[in-house]
């Protein structure tokens, strides 16, 4: 499970900032020329950043499923279902624009594996 912290949300704003914080709060500015955003910025920000945490995980995991799968699509390794993997990974890089795409956590944070409609993956 990863928390999103008032320090995802700081360097989301500006990437670049240095700072200090200690228990959610912003003790050391050390970025003089950056304006250090303001209580409602950053709760803003991670509002945003809670609510695109799903979307990331299933990223991270397609990302992973693609990377198992790279081996098919070496031309030296041609498979009998070789338009069934080129299928199956288009597959993967579109899931986060379909319709019904609305990934979810479960209580303790992870993904919802059961809130996304995976591709089915061909056989070797």
């Amino acid at each position: 499970m990863r928390l999103v912290l008032i320090d995802d949300a700081i360097r989301a704003i500006h990437p670049d900032a240095q700072f200090t914080t200690v228990n959610e709060v912003i003790t050391e500015w050390n970025s003089p020329n950056i304006t250090q955003p303001t209580q409602e910025e950053l709760d803003a920000k991670l509002i945003e950043l809670k609510a695109a945490e799903p979307a990331r995980l299933v990223r991270i995991k397609r990302d992973q499923l693609l990377l198992e799968s790279d081996w098919t699509q070496t031309r030296d390794n041609v498979r009998l279902n070789d338009s069934t993997w080129v299928t199956y990974r288009q597959e993967l890089r579109d899931i986060t624009k379909s319709a019904s795409f609305n990934p979810k956590l479960n209580a303790n944070g992870s993904l919802d594996e059961s809130s996304v409609t995976w591709p089915l993956k061909p056989s070797t």
